[in-house]
């Protein structure tokens, strides 16, 4: 775990990255295991953020690959190799959250999808899990 403060987040303690020792490029490829131990420790580090820094709420964010802002990769290597390719590495943030601390800059209400629109995701992601459930 460490401290990082991402650009335009008004936050004066920043927030945590929980990052596994083991190398595992994405959610994907995580153990089963690994991501229940680091939801666990991700809990913990938002209930002592709650308690310690008074906030007034909690977030936690993982990304997968570039499209999904995937921005951590390991910088063990080489220079010249590091600068070719870069090399992801799973992490989860958990930041401490304040009213109108900016962190997402989203609008809900512009946002938002009627149930209709929203079901049709829905129903596809459903026939996914069907079709690879074990039973």
């Amino acid at each position: 775990m460490f401290n990082h403060k991402p650009d335009d987040y008004v936050c004066p303690f920043c927030h945590v990255l929980i990052v596994p020792n083991d190398h595992y490029e994405n959610l994907y490829d995580l153990p089963s295991h690994y991501g229940h131990a680091i939801h666990d420790l991700a809990r913990e580090v938002a209930i002592g953020m709650r308690h310690t820094y008074g906030c007034d709420g909690t977030s936690v964010r993982q990304h997968n690959e570039p499209a999904g802002n995937q921005d951590f990769w390991l910088s063990t290597l080489p220079e010249p190799v590091f600068r070719e390719r870069r090399h992801w590495h799973y992490h989860m943030h958990v930041f401490p959250r304040y009213t109108g601390d900016n962190l997402y800059f989203t609008y809900p209400d512009q946002d938002f999808r009627p149930a209709e629109q929203r079901a049709v995701f829905a129903d596809k992601l459903r026939e996914h899990f069907e079709s690879t459930s074990p039973n």
